[in-house]
């Protein structure tokens, strides 16, 4: 569009090395959809269909203490979404720490 303020995108084909030019008015830049759960899978942390970690409210697994955020727990993939997990896991575990390892105190 005239009144864009991006107006042309160049969009190269990395297998065939073809380039295409699209008009655009917004852009909204995804670095992947795949939750690299790996780590926890391995460790024994329970995972959905999708491999995204479940988490409770709390942002904390079904093991005591260990706790996760952001695009690897599924939901909106969105820094403000994953900023917001992030700071109730960090909160969460420094209560954890606080109260001590076997949870004295802590209620969900």
């Amino acid at each position: 569009p005239k009144d864009s303020k991006l107006g042309e995108l160049k969009v190269k084909n990395i297998e065939t090395g073809e380039i295409t030019n699209i008009s655009v008015s917004a852009l909204f830049i995804a670095i992947g959809v795949e939750p690299q759960s790996e780590l926890a899978k391995n460790a024994g942390i329970e995972l959905d269909k999708d491999n995204n970690i479940k988490v409770d409210k709390n942002q904390e697994t079904k093991f005591p203490g260990i706790y996760a955020a952001g695009d690897v727990t599924g939901g909106i993939r969105q820094v403000t979404t994953a900023t917001g997990e992030g700071t109730t896991a960090a909160m969460n575990a420094y209560l954890f720490i606080k109260q001590g390892w076997y949870g004295e105190g802590k209620s969900k």
